[in-house]
């Protein structure tokens, strides 16, 4: 057949509404364009990040992102905010598409602004979606009262001479569920908290801290909580001596890529292996990274028949993809997918994966047991009803235990309590002991909270063989402080 030849060309724009309307359904979950937003304050050099939920009491009313990047001039904010911009990024970049910043914002709300300050000067600009219905019209901000906006983030860090505020508005999605606020905000914390720290884990540490929080619009103050690194290779031990295995996968022309196969031990419940997910078989397989981005966590892409195999839980296998992969691996929008072309799963017939899969279910089936470090639980000191409690919470039925002993004893005037590492004892001082009984009878279990909540405090360090610096200053802390509240105690017995 001939080709048919065009007579003329004519213009068609899109249909601004339906454009938005589609951006806005494109697929994120909130978890999703959280993490497109923190990727563009990596980017920008950021060493803090946060994510603030602003509500009014009922609702969630806005949500901001901060971080204390590079920041943007003008013209970078303008670029920026350009839908599929062409602004070059570096080989090492986590943006892909030039779209991150607008479809991520539009997923969960109709208004974004953008607040950024560079050397001092403030930039600001606004979408919303009848801006864009209305012929594609970005509003640019006045400056001033921009820089007021950024102003409001002063905690956990400022945005002094540089940094960036993305404020999406008009929130179209029921982000608190149905069981009120409170409960809604903790399950977005919870889910934002897990998903965040498992994409970055790499990041996250000394050079980069994620916070999550939320506020009322009347600027009472909440509580920011750190993001903590989710890795899904943080195991104490490898569940085989062989491995963790490292090989080269070249499919095609491409650059290789670097892959290093890990076989979790058995009976493992750390919040490492299981990744917030009550079914840690479904994190086996293939995890994909991009410039130590987290892409994929888990799934074997086609390569095994059958999907999930209970036997292969421990099996998990890194996989470094260069940028020049993108097109390749078929590279969501979201970044939060990939699909293996055929000559991927051809190359990995050349590969010892094979042998490795078979290796980790042999681990799986012997159920090997693994040397961990003992779980500190209540001992003498404590009533029986405690103790059965405490063990059950702490250690489960599996998890070695032990006891931790808490005593009254003469101690020197400054001292409240003293620690006794290898006897695994606290002891207390005897001349606070009426003070603290209010009158109560004493006896070996007597004062159950003040033990119970003393012992809560100091478990997490009660089994260490050293004592760091740290941990002898966080005891000097407590010590002085429970003597103040001693003393305290005292004196209002005396009125």
């Amino acid at each position: 057949m001939q080709a048919i030849p065009a007579v003329r060309t004519i213009p068609i724009a899109p249909h601004a509404g339906k454009v938005t309307d589609a951006l806005s359904r494109i697929g994120y979950s909130i978890e999703e364009a959280a993490a497109d937003l923190v990727d563009n304050a990596i980017d920008a050099g950021a060493s803090g990040i946060l994510v603030r939920f602003v509500h009014d009491g009922s609702e969630i009313r806005r949500i901001l992102f901060a971080d204390n990047g590079r920041g943007m001039n003008e013209e970078e904010l303008l670029a920026a905010m350009q839908f599929g911009t062409t602004r070059e990024r570096g080989d090492a970049s986590l943006g892909k598409f030039g779209m991150g910043l607008k479809t991520a914002a539009f997923s969960q709300g109709r208004s974004l602004t953008v607040i950024t300050r560079k050397n001092g000067r403030v930039s600001s600009c606004r979408w919303t979606q009848k801006l864009i219905s209305a012929g594609w019209n970005c509003e640019v901000l006045d400056s001033r009262k921009a820089a007021s906006w950024l102003n409001t983030i002063d905690r956990p860090f400022r945005i002094e001479k540089h940094g960036t505020l993305i404020v999406i508005e008009e929130i179209d999605q029921t982000l608190t569920g149905t069981r009120g606020l409170e409960a809604g905000l903790q399950r977005l914390q919870k889910k934002l908290a897990a998903h965040l720290g498992l994409v970055f884990h790499r990041f996250l540490g000394e050079k980069t801290t994620i916070w999550i929080d939320a506020v009322e619009s009347n600027g009472s103050a909440g509580f920011s909580v750190p993001v903590s690194a989710l890795d899904p290779f943080a195991y104490p031990v490898s569940g085989d001596p062989k491995f963790p295995n490292e090989f080269s996968i070249r499919p095609g022309k491409l650059p290789a890529l670097r892959c290093t196969a890990h076989i979790w031990p058995p009976n493992q419940t750390s919040s490492g292996f299981m990744l917030n997910s009550s079914n840690p078989s479904s994190r086996q397989g293939f995890y994909i990274y991009r410039n130590n981005r987290l892409i994929q966590a888990g799934g074997w892409n086609g390569w095994r028949e059958g999907g999930i195999d209970p036997e292969l839980s421990l099996a998990r296998v890194a996989i470094e993809m260069p940028t020049a992969y993108d097109t390749e691996f078929r590279l969501n929008v979201q970044k939060s997918s990939i699909e293996l072309p055929e000559a991927f799963r051809t190359a990995l017939a050349t590969t010892p994966l094979s042998g490795f899969v078979n290796r980790a279910a042999q681990v799986y089936r012997k159920k090997r047991k693994v040397e961990v470090d003992p779980v500190a639980v209540p001992g003498r000191g404590f009533g029986a009803a405690v103790r059965r409690k405490a063990t059950s919470f702490l250690a489960g039925k599996k998890a070695p235990t032990s006891e931790v002993t808490i005593i009254w004893d003469r101690l020197p005037a400054d001292r409240f309590f003293t620690i006794d590492r290898e006897e695994r004892v606290v002891r207390l001082n005897s001349g606070f002991r009426s003070d603290v009984l209010h009158g109560s009878q004493s006896s070996l279990n007597d004062v159950p909270v003040v033990k119970t909540l003393l012992f809560l405090l100091l478990r997490d360090d009660l089994l260490r063989l050293r004592e760091s610096r740290q941990f002898t200053e966080r005891l000097e802390e407590i010590n002085e402080l429970l003597m103040l509240a001693a003393a305290e105690e005292r004196n209002r017995q005396k009125e």
